[in-house]
């Protein structure tokens, strides 16, 4: 009787070991994006859920000396303020219409006083599209 209660004492140990070891496990697990180069990266996230979403950027301009001009891409409204005429901005410039978009191709519509300029932007991961309005 002696060996069956410590046989007993022996497998409950044991078994409330493996239970509490499973139970941190499991509470150690947080689903999300796991790419540190997404745009929705979760740094306490331990495994990739597939929730990763990846943007990019678009900056529109022009280089002549006109009025202010209004870009419409992906649902999104900027301004282009000024003019670049001496050299060409860099994503993101002062002036220029700037978008931060989820990766794809877009159509864009923009106006001015003086012109109409249609056409597509492709937005890669992380990447800028510079588009000059001609």
């Amino acid at each position: 009787m002696k060996n069956f209660f410590v046989f007993l004492t022996s497998a409950l140990i044991i078994i409330t070991l493996l239970i509490g070891c499973k139970k941190k496990e499991t509470a150690d697990i947080v689903f999300g994006c796991t790419d540190p180069n997404s745009s929705s990266y979760n740094p306490l996230a331990t495994i990739d859920d597939g929730s990763c979403r990846y943007d990019g950027k678009a900056t529109f301009w022009y280089n002549s000396n006109g009025t202010n001009a209004t870009v419409i891409v992906g649902n999104q409204v900027g301004y282009i303020t000024k003019y670049y005429s001496t050299y060409n901005p860099t994503c993101g410039s002062d002036g220029c219409a700037n978008f931060t978009l989820p990766i794809g191709t877009y159509s864009f519509h923009a106006t001015s006083s003086w012109s109409t300029w249609n056409g597509n932007v492709t937005i890669t991961a992380n990447g800028c599209a510079l588009v000059l309005l001609q």
